[in-house]
């Protein structure tokens, strides 16, 4: 059984890399994994005894199969993400010694896009960062494998919005890794020192005061946040406060709306930050 996974977004590394490659064994006929049905109230106990031991058997056999997997794979991705999955790869290969899979470390997707208008060198698995997806879906159209029998299950567990971002229509076509959580930390001695409760920060202009007063008794010494003005952060910083304003780049007619109230917000929030490079509280990186 060859199931060639030329073009999938993401990963969940344990079931796709299992449907990735090629099941040993001279059957030809993609083994469907067991369904337990519901058992009717009409059914007797022994008919319930006899149903669960076949199903106890079909997935013995599901199982068993999954331990004879072989065939080869590349995956192409970036930062920690690429070191995680290489650290899964090689433990999948020391549980199938036959399967062999290529972890390739990308900067980025320029070189994807090529291979996918080409057609040529596109790896078996890819990442993607989320909100890239349906730019890739609807460009690249017929481009990714439907995975909608391997991710089904997993619906119900997922975070509900990130859903939306992996499929074309009912069609799931990428598997997720993460939904990008941000947080703050903050070194509490030096808020003791400088006399700043972390308690008393509701909001971004109370973070922002807090942030003045252990910028100036520390002599400038200590940022509320390292942010590179004109890199990659530069961007993606401004880019949180945006979604949690519930921001939007386009409307609800899909008119470009770069001038909306989330963007005045999200900027005018670090624009506060850097006015006075002087005495700025972010500290460029």
């Amino acid at each position: 059984m060859k199931r060639q996974l030329k073009k999938v977004t993401s990963v969940c590394l344990g079931a796709i890399l299992a449907a990735s490659l090629t099941a040993c064994g001279g059957n030809s006929a993609q083994q469907e994994p067991a369904v337990s049905a519901p058992v009717q109230n009409e059914q007797t106990a022994e008919e319930q005894k006899a149903t669960e031991s076949m199903e106890s058997q079909a997935s013995a056999d599901e199982q068993e199969s999954l331990w004879d997997l072989s065939g080869e794979i590349t995956i192409t991705a970036w930062n920690s993400s690429y070191t995680a999955i290489v650290e899964g790869a090689d433990r999948f290969m020391e549980m199938h010694p036959e399967a062999k899979i290529t972890v390739e470390q990308v900067a980025d997707n320029t070189k994807l896009f090529t291979q996918l208008t080409t057609g040529t060198g596109v790896p078996d698995i890819m990442q993607f960062q989320n909100r890239d997806d349906l730019t890739a879906f609807d460009k690249y159209a017929g481009s990714f494998l439907d995975i909608s029998d391997l991710m089904a299950k997993y619906e119900k567990d997922l975070v509900p919005a990130v859903i939306p971002l992996l499929k074309d229509g009912d069609t799931w076509l990428a598997a997720p890794w993460d939904v990008a959580p941000a947080m703050l930390f903050y070194r509490t001695d030096i808020f003791e020192e400088c006399g700043v409760n972390p308690e008393d920060i509701k909001t971004w202009d109370d973070y922002i005061e807090a942030g003045k007063v252990i910028n100036e008794k520390t002599n400038g010494k200590t940022k509320i946040m390292g942010f590179d003005y004109n890199g990659t952060s530069s961007f993606d910083m401004p880019l949180i406060i945006f979604y949690e304003q519930g921001g939007s780049f386009f409307d609800e007619s899909g008119n470009v709306q770069f001038n909306s109230d989330a963007v005045t917000t999200a900027f005018g929030i670090f624009q506060k930050m850097i006015v006075r490079p002087d005495r700025a509280l972010c500290k460029a990186v």
